[in-house]
């Protein structure tokens, strides 16, 4: 049985603003059973020869669909509308309290094999919650699912620095507003991957370059800027001020033309978090930024991504989901997954499926490679996993084999194993394992 507290499946999709894109390939998207998407590669526009990104509404008609392809299986209950109400640390054979949130409605509910958490890293977008910040009478705050409905405003204040944020300042370029009359408050400032480098099929040879990058500079690397500023140099990594110390990664793909449409705007305050917003101002840290009376203030301060702690995921009949792949989190969900039906231990399974730190620092991709390198090893040694990831569609790297003929693959290959064996050794000295 699958219980969500939404009236669909989809999660933070069902809230999030309706100009929003997957940020990777809808390849890369989804449960293995079902694709997103027709694999198709864009033929006009600044992504044209990249493959297609689905977009939210897309997304939620997809998730639409599994739910239609589950329940016709037989074998999935979806409840969606509901909520949990027992003891968030229930395992297989306990009674799980399930409430209608409409009818209130109560129903117990027994797990035989496991019960599943996915909560602890679910998303958090601003549709989603209050403004973190004071907001005064007469001042016209919206989130993003608003922005396409807001009336007038002679000018934005867009107020974030991730990945929302910069959606949401593409969007307001790509429908004419001049970028002198767009601020944006950005308390620190991130580093982002160039899509280029996250292409399937045919264009995998560039994921195994990047790759290739990443073991090269852990060769020397002492802090995670050390990667990024490595990357940066091939235009794998990218940022929207160098002029201006990165600090922030969470993982967002972007493209080099959002980047330089990002760049456009000029009117960037790095005084601190928001305090307060009132008709005609902004408080940000100890200072006052003045703005229009009439000026449209967008919340892009949602989190996103979870920022949990890493946990074991595997327990007595229990499973705590976190990301367990470096990426491509439905890739990591349904190795879980697959790894739950093998007859292994607790034990095996969780050295198969490590949690990934995430630290949302450049410095913590130390961390990230560090396990990720050393796992990806362990994973191509097992039997199982390995023939599972091979056929897995959502795999990112599924491809590569079919490609190693190719130059740039040929290339990084050699790159990759002439410096892996010096990258681990590094790694483990710069950012050893816990224990």
């Amino acid at each position: 049985m699958l219980v969500d507290r939404r009236h669909g499946l989809g999660g933070h999709w069902l809230d999030a603003n309706p100009f929003v894109e997957l940020h990777q390939p809808s390849a890369f998207y989804g449960v293995p059973s079902l694709p997103l998407g027709a694999d198709r590669v864009q033929v006009d526009g600044p992504e044209a020869g990249w493959y297609e990104r689905a977009t939210g509404a897309e997304v939620i008609e997809y998730y639409a669909r599994v739910r239609r392809h589950f329940e016709a299986s037989g074998r999935v209950d979806v409840a969606t509308g509901h909520r949990v109400e027992s003891d968030r640390h229930a395992r297989a054979g306990d009674d799980v309290v399930i409430v209608e949130s409409a009818s209130g409605t109560r129903r117990t509910i027994r797990a035989r094999k496991a019960v599943v958490d996915a909560t602890r890293i679910a998303a958090e977008v601003p549709e989603g919650r209050p403004a973190p910040f004071d907001v005064e009478t007469g001042a016209h705050v919206i989130t993003p699912s608003n922005l396409p409905h807001a009336v007038g405003g002679s000018e934005y204040c867009v107020v974030g620095a991730g990945k929302t944020a910069m959606d949401v300042v593409c969007w307001l370029l790509a429908n004419g507003t001049d970028p002198d009359d767009i601020s944006w408050v950005r308390r620190r400032d991130g580093w982002f991957m160039n899509r280029a480098y996250a292409q399937p099929f045919e264009q995998s040879p560039r994921m195994i370059d990047y790759q290739s990058r990443i073991v090269e500079a852990a060769v020397t690397a002492t802090r995670g800027r050390d990667l990024a500023e490595h990357l940066e140099q091939h235009d794998m990594k990218m940022r929207i001020d160098p002029s201006v110390e990165a600090t922030v990664y969470r993982g967002a793909t972007v493209s080099p033309f959002e980047i330089e449409q990002l760049r456009s705007v000029e009117r960037v305050v790095r005084a601190g978090s928001v305090r307060s917003v009132g008709p005609g101002r902004v408080v940000v840290g100890d200072d006052v930024i003045g703005l229009a009376s009439d000026a449209v203030v967008v919340d892009c301060t949602a989190p996103g991504l979870s920022r949990t702690e890493a946990h074991q995921i595997f327990g007595d009949g229990r499973i705590d989901l976190h990301f367990t792949t470096v990426g491509v989190a439905p890739w990591g969900a349904a190795l879980v997954g697959f790894v739950e039906t093998l007859d292994r231990s607790v034990s095996e399974k969780n050295r198969l499926c490590p949690p990934m730190p995430r630290s949302h620092t450049i410095d913590g991709q130390l961390d990230m490679a560090r396990i990720g390198l050393a796992i990806d090893g362990v994973r191509r040694e097992d039997p199982d996993v390995a023939a599972w990831n091979a056929l897995c569609r959502r795999n990112p790297g599924r491809s590569i084999p079919d490609h190693l003929d190719d130059p740039l693959a040929a290339t990084a290959m050699v790159r990759m194993f002439e410096h892996i064996e010096a990258a681990m050794e590094n790694l483990q000295r710069v950012a050893p394992a816990p224990g």
